[in-house]
Formats: structure tokens, C-alpha cells, sequence
């Protein structure tokens, strides 16, 4: 069993980093396996040189899927960046509301501002209570 043990560098599970350790003094003849859903190619290769897994097979399945889109946006610049990149999904949410599918927004940085984006885009209709009426029907 195995899990993430370096994000960018950083130290995560410190132990995790002395399974190769283990591996050393076990007999060759005892398979090992990792697995990972999220590793990138420069993380399944530190995976593969930490646990020296060098003469492994590799099974990768690519994430793609049809009901989900994976998007990459680099932030426009100036003052009205955070608006050029989210508005599709604003004008989207006001026309669908609670029949839209779901977004997820993954930042590191700009979180408060993006937030009082889609907050002062939205008005009254920001958060929608359970139960609130669905007004696309």
C-alpha cells in the first residue's frame, strides 16, 4: 500500500519515503504494487525511482471521461481577469440555477476574489436555499 508521499517537493508522509527500505530486504519474488489516481508523469516517476519499482509494469489509463471536462486557464491580466475567465459560468448558473452541473474550481490563489465575483454576479440568487424554486421549470 502506498499513497502520495511528496507534493512538489515537500515531504508529505515522511515514513512513506522509507518504503524502499522495506523493499531492500525483502525477497525479489514478492510482488509489490502502487497506485495512484492522481499522479502526474513526474510524480508516477518519483513514485517508480522512490519504491525502485524501475522494472515495473506500467498500466495508465488516462483520466478522460465524457461526463466530466478538464480545463486549464492560464489568469488573463488586468483588472478584469477573474470576470473574462468565470462569466460563462455565471451567465450559465443564472439561466439553469439548481439543473446546472456541477463546477469545480481549483485555485491556489485569487480564492477571496473569485469568490466575491461570482457573490456580486449573482446578488440575491448567490446561494440557493434547499428547497428554493427552481426557476427554469
Amino acid at each position: 500500500m502506498c499513497t502520495i508521499f511528496s507534493i512538489r517537493g515537500e515531504k508529505f508522509r515522511t515514513e512513506f519515503s522509507h518504503l524502499n527500505e522495506v523493499r531492500s530486504i525483502i525477497p525479489e519474488t514478492v510482488r509489490v504494487m502502487a497506485l495512484t489516481a492522481t499522479a502526474t508523469t513526474s510524480t508516477r516517476k518519483f513514485i517508480i525511482n522512490s519504491l525502485s519499482m524501475q522494472m515495473s509494469e506500467i498500466i495508465y489509463v488516462p483520466p478522460a471521461r465524457e461526463n466530466i471536462l478538464y480545463a486549464v486557464m492560464e489568469k488573463p491580466r488586468g483588472d478584469n481577469a477573474i470576470c473574462e475567465v468565470f462569466k460563462c459560468i455565471v451567465e450559465k448558473l443564472k439561466i439553469e440555477r439548481r439543473n446546472m452541473g456541477r463546477v469545480i474550481i481549483f485555485c491556489k490563489t485569487y480564492v477571496i476574489s473569485i469568490y466575491q465575483f461570482f457573490k456580486r454576479s449573482l446578488g440575491e440568487y448567490f446561494t440557493d436555499s434547499i428547497g428554493a424554486p427552481n426557476l427554469t421549470e
